[in-house]
Order: C-alpha cells, then structure tokens, then sequence
C-alpha cells in the first residue's frame, strides 16, 4: 500500500457523554501499533488498553478503521463532556525483515518496509512537533536539560505571578465591593438621619404650636373667667344696694302708714311728736343714697373688680399679683411686645398652630 497521509495521529476527540465509535482515518500495519490515551480535567492521563477498554478494526487497511470506546466491562464510561480521547500510531523502531543475496526480490515487501520507514518517519516528526527543539543557530554547549529546567522554572515563576496577580485582583474587587457596601450604608445613613431630623423638627414645631396655643386658649378663658367673675360681683353688690334702699323705703311708708288718720292714741302709741322726731331720722320715698350712707358697701366695693377692668388690671384675685415674667404664685400678663413668658405649660391639646 501507499502512505499518502502526513500525519501519524488524529485530532483530539471531545466526549459529549453519547458517542462510543471513533473513526482512526490513517492507515496502521497492525492493532498493535495503535496508542488511545484518555484525558480528563485534574486527573493524570491514562493509557487505554487494547481489548480491556476499547477494540480496533482496520489494520492494513490503507483507509485506516475504527476504534470503539469503552469495551463492555471497562473500568472507564462513555466519554463525557470535558473529556477527550488522543488515537495515536506508534510502531517499534526495528527492523525485522532480513535479506540474503540470493533471494528474490518481492517487490510488495520492499513497498511495505518503505511504508513502515515513512510511518516511523511520521512517528517521530510528530513527537518532534510536541519538543522544545532550539534554533538551528543555537550553541553547542547549550544543555537541553538544563535549558528545559530553566523554561519550566519561568514557566513555574509565571504561573505564581499570575495566581499572585489574580489573588491580589479578586481582593481588589473584594474591597471595592466591600468599600461600595459602606458607601451605600453610609448614604442610606445619611437618609435615614436627615428624614429623623425633618421629622423631629416637624414634632417640635407641631408640639410649639400646640404650647402656643393651649397657653393662648388658657389666658382668654382666664381673663373671660375673671372679667365674668368682676360682672357679677359688680352685679350682685348694685343688687344688694337696691335691696336694701327699697327695704329702708318700704319700713319707712309703713311705719307712716301706721300712724297716720284720726284715731286716738293710748300711752302704748308714740306721740305725733315722738313719731315726727323718729321719722326726721329717715329718709323720703323718693330719694336717693350714698355709698357712705350704707354702711360697709364701700368695703365691699373697693374689694371687688371694677366692671370694665380686666384681669391683668386687679391685684384682688385671690391675692394674686400680676407679672411679665415667669414668677412663681402670679397671674401671667403679656408683656409691652405681646408675648407671654411662662415656665413648662401642662394641658391637653386637639389641635395646634404656630405663627
């Protein structure tokens, strides 16, 4: 047969957890010469067996075959996502076929060693695309092993720097998320403050006004109290005066009642005489008295509030005495500007305003 393929392996396979027939499209001499690796994420590659985990038709077929994975009874399932399988022809590096000077040439063997050259050709130009190979200007002297050692030390020190890198970035957008989080709480603070203080200032301007007007509402219904209490003591001492003089009046018609017509008097009667000298002591029906004619009434009045004062005007209210200021035992009065000064007012109020 003829090699026309230039490659000794087949793409990598990716599993998808259903499909278990994968074709191999180079050709291989024998079953032997075929290499399928399984490679997993975290986990060591493995070299399959032939007839243990998977079966192989095809060899000496210039088209290749087929490889079939897992063979029933495997210790390894249907290939799954992540996972992927390497088919590779590898063939020993002998020679096997010897050659006498008197024999005949077959020219089909002769095809079959050149194959078997070109695959091991193959073989090892595909091992060599997979080496750290130096350039063809490099120095002798240089030890590949030793340059592979300082290649895997960079590679080693890279990778650090890298996760050092990723480290250090996952703590930086940590603490910006962490440092976002405060700002939020912090606004939200802020919020929550400021609506505090709106709605303090509100109660404190809402309970002012209601001071404001409990203590107006109490020094109108005080000075109404007052002004009806001087009313009616004004009222009740004209009443009594009234009273009085109208009684005076009605003893004096009836004493000159009893006396008066022709009629003849006993010892047991006052004389014209005697009842002329006790009436020039009264006074006549149609008259009039002065407050000093009644005895106590000016007492009497000058203790009581005159009818068109006001309270904050008398000092007679229960011994109370007017004052501007917040004196304890004093009636409060407004001062020359109109405002009221008292210490903590108590009272209940349904509703208040403030000017």
């Amino acid at each position: 047969m003829t090699v026309t393929s230039t490659t000794s392996r087949m793409p990598p396979y990716a599993g998808n957890g259903a499909a278990t027939a994968f074709p191999v499209d180079i050709p291989f001499p024998a079953a032997d010469c075929v290499r399928a690796i399984l490679s997993r994420p975290g986990q060591p590659d493995a070299d399959l067996v032939r007839d243990t985990d998977f079966t192989l038709t095809g060899a000496g077929d210039p088209n290749g075959g087929t490889l079939t994975f897992p063979k029933a009874g495997s210790a390894y399932g249907v290939l799954a996502a992540g996972e992927h399988l390497h088919i590779l022809r590898v063939l020993p590096l002998t020679q096997e076929r010897a050659w006498d000077n008197v024999d005949a040439i077959d020219a089909e063997e002769i095809e079959a060693g050149d194959d078997r050259l070109t695959m091991i050709a193959q073989q090892l130009q595909e091992q060599l695309d997979r080496a750290l190979v130096f350039p063809a200007t490099a120095e002798p002297q240089i030890d590949p092993a030793a340059y592979s050692a300082e290649v895997a030390a960079a590679r080693d020190a890279a990778q650090t720097a890298q996760s050092a890198a990723e480290t250090a970035r996952t703590g930086a957008e940590t603490a910006r998320t962490g440092a976002e989080t405060a700002r939020a709480g912090a606004e939200a603070a802020l919020a929550a403050t400021q609506a505090e203080h709106t709605a303090a200032v509100a109660d404190i301007q809402a309970e002012g006004a209601a001071q404001v007007a409990a203590v107006t509402a109490e020094g109108d219904a005080q000075d109404a109290r007052v002004t009806a209490e001087g009313n009616t003591q004004d009222a009740r001492v004209v009443s009594q005066g009234d009273t009085q003089v109208a009684r005076v009046i009605a003893e004096g018609d009836a004493q000159v009642a009893r006396v008066g017509g022709s009629h003849a008097h006993d010892d047991r009667y006052y004389t014209e005489g005697e009842v002329d000298a006790k009436l020039a002591g009264k006074s006549d029906t149609g008259h009039g008295h002065a407050i000093s004619n009644v005895t106590g009434l000016q007492t009497a009045l000058d203790a009581k509030l005159a009818a068109a004062a006001q309270a904050v005007d008398s000092d007679k209210l229960d011994g109370m005495q007017p004052a501007t200021a917040a004196t304890a035992n004093t009636i409060a009065q407004r001062d020359a500007s109109g405002n009221l000064t008292a210490g903590i007012l108590y009272g209940t109020a349904t509703s208040a305003r403030y000017a």
